[in-house]
């Protein structure tokens, strides 16, 4: 904060008009601070508003857990519009196109089986269970979001705290066994097996594109996706996009 630029002027007796702070304060206590300190008179947001349009209304209600926080990419806005395409987010895939990409409740709630603990398979997780689906998440590491690259620790949070809130029951250290006709075997660190039902299932797996798994079921399970580095070895957006689009349409 030392080094805003927007300090000097309202300190400096001959600015009488208010002064708006702006970049990166999309954290509602550090945007706090600043109006409380008189170091600005106005706090505005701009790509925060793209990641979550409901900023706002989240603080008033005092939840600023409940923001999807922006993570300075500029991969989905900036990133975007620099190569003539339309502004979004990498975080929030439907921001820009809200009307076609909204979430609806599924007419007939299905069991999905997500497996895959990365940003992919949460994304597709939190979207299913969003749309009234009963979710069962499984990652064969201790912990959710600790495999390949680092997540921005506010999203790690935020996606956290969502799969609680909707009820998406988490499997660590348990990996997926077998594929059978009406749901998934899994198997956990200590070797016990578990059967789970499943209308379908959702392949997130892998750091590197590895479909060998997908192939090998993909005539034998109708509702089978692969998404996220499984597919194709990509950044966050890419794995949030693809997987809001299976979590979507499932």
């Amino acid at each position: 904060m030392r080094m805003a630029l927007y300090r000097p002027w309202k300190r400096c007796p001959v600015v009488r008009i208010p002064v708006i702070a702006v970049g990166k304060l999309s954290i509602p206590e550090v945007a706090e601070k600043i109006i409380a300190e008189g170091q600005a008179d106005i706090v505005a947001l701009g790509k925060g508003l793209l990641a979550d349009a409901f900023w706002v209304k989240k603080v008033e209600e005092g939840k600023p857990e409940r923001i999807r926080p922006c993570i300075g990419c500029h991969d989905g806005c900036m990133g975007r519009v620099m190569k003539g395409k339309p502004l979004s987010c990498a975080v929030n895939p439907a921001t820009g196109r809200e009307s076609s990409y909204r979430l609806v409740r599924a007419e007939r709630p299905k069991k999905v089986a997500v497996v895959g603990g990365g940003p992919a398979g949460l994304e597709a997780a939190r979207v299913a269970a969003l749309r009234g689906h009963e979710v069962i998440l499984v990652e064969i590491l201790k912990d959710l979001l600790i495999g390949g690259l680092p997540v921005q620790h506010m999203n790690r949070l935020m996606l956290l705290d969502l799969l609680k809130f909707h009820k998406v029951e988490v499997l660590t250290q348990t990996s997926l066994l077998e594929v059978l006709e009406d749901g998934a075997l899994l198997i956990d660190h200590e070797l016990r097996r578990r059967y789970s039902s499943a209308d379908g299932i959702v392949v997130a797996v892998g750091l590197k594109p590895e479909r060998g798994l997908y192939q090998a079921l993909r005539n034998q399970t109708p509702n089978l996706y692969l998404i996220g580095d499984s597919r194709n070895p990509q950044n966050v957006m890419n794995a949030v996009w693809d997987a809001y689009e299976i979590g979507r349409m499932i």
